[in-house]
C-alpha cells in the first residue's frame, strides 16, 4: 500500500510526499487509517520461533556467567551457533517475465536475540533487494536479493551496488565475484569486521540477446536456494556449500546457470 501511495504522487492540499518507510507505533496508526486488520503480537510468534528464542536466551545467560567467555573474543552477533544444514529465516525471491522485466523481494526475521527496535537490511532501501530493468542506455536487467549479516549489508548498500556492478560489461559470474571481493570483503566500511558474512541471489537478463543468467554467491558456510522457469516441471533445489578448504567470512563461492533462447543450461562455478 505504501508503494501504491507513492505511485499516486503528492497528496492533499499541502502536497505531502507519501512515506516510503514507516517504523514504530506509527505503523499501526497508519494501518488503522487504511482499514488494515491488526493482529496481536502474540499471534505473530510461532512455536518454533519461541523455542529458538528460549534456546538462544539460555546461551546468552550462560555466556554472561562463563568466566572463560569473558576472557575470550566476544561472539559475533551475526554468527549464531547453528549447524551447517540449518536454514535461517531470511527468504529472497527474484522473477523475470517474458519481456525481460525483473523484480526482487526479501523478507527476514533478523538475527537471533536482536536488539529491540533493530531494523535489518530487508527493510532498508537498496540493501536487502534491488531490481532494475533495461533502459535505452543499458540493455541489461538485473535483480538482486540478499542474505547474511544485515548490519554489514546495510553499511555496503549491498543489493544496489551489486546490481550496478553486474550491469557493467563482463562475464556475470566473474563480475559477481569481483563485487563481493571489492565491494564487501575489502570494503572500508567493514575494516573492523573479522568475519564478513553475506549471500546473494542474482538474475541478469540481456535484452538484445535474450540470454539470462541466475547466479548465487555467499561467504557463509552454506546457502539454500532453488530456481525454475515456466518450462520446467519442478524447481531445481540446491544447498550450496563452501569447499572444505574455505573459510566462512573470507572465502567466496559463486555459481550459476545460464539460459539462452534454446533453453540450454550451463553451470558456472568460481570459488576463491
Amino acid at each position: 500500500m505504501l508503494l501504491d501511495e507513492q505511485k499516486m504522487g503528492l497528496r492533499g492540499s499541502l502536497r505531502q510526499v507519501p512515506p516510503s518507510f514507516l517504523a514504530g507505533p506509527f505503523v499501526k496508526t497508519w494501518a488503522h487509517g487504511k482499514g488494515i486488520e491488526i493482529c496481536s503480537n502474540e499471534q505473530l510468534i510461532s512455536d518454533s520461533a519461541r523455542r529458538s528464542f528460549k534456546s538462544y536466551k539460555r546461551k546468552q545467560e550462560m555466556a554472561k556467567t562463563s568466566s572463560s567467555n569473558k576472557k575470550g573474543r566476544p561472539e559475533d552477533v551475526c554468527n549464531p551457533d547453528i549447524t551447517e544444514n540449518e536454514v535461517s529465516d531470511t527468504v529472497g525471491a527474484l522473477v523475470c517475465d517474458q519481456f525481460g522485466n525483473v523484480a526482487s523481494a526479501t523478507s527476514s526475521g533478523g538475527i537471533a536475540l536482536k536488539y529491540s527496535g533493530r531494523i535489518g537490511q530487508a527493510a532498508v532501501y537498496g540493501c536487502g533487494c534491488w531490481s532494475q530493468n533495461a533502459t535505452k542506455e543499458n540493455a541489461t536487467s538485473v535483480a538482486v536479493s540478499t542474505s547474511g549479516c544485515g548490519e554489514y549489508l546495510i553499511r555496503t548498500c549491498f543489493a544496489k551496488e551489486c546490481a550496478a556492478y553486474l550491469r557493467q560489461d563482463g562475464v556475470a559470474v566473474v563480475k559477481l565475484k569481483e563485487f563481493i571481493e571489492r565491494g564487501f570483503l575489502e570494503s572500508p566500511f567493514l575494516a573492523n569486521v573479522s568475519e564478513k558474512l553475506a549471500g546473494a541471489i542474482v538474475f541478469k537478463h540481456e535484452r538484445k540477446s535474450g540470454n539470462s543468467e541466475f547466479l548465487w554467491a555467499h561467504t557463509t558456510h552454506s546457502m539454500c536456494l532453488g530456481f525454475m522457469s515456466a518450462t520446467d516441471d519442478r524447481p531445481t533445489l540446491r544447498m550450496s556449500r563452501l569447499p572444505d578448504s574455505g573459510k566462512p567470512g573470507k572465502t567466496i563461492l559463486v555459481e550459476g546457470v545460464t539460459r539462452n533462447l534454446s533453453l540450454r543450461k550451463t553451470t558456472l562455478t568460481s570459488a576463491v
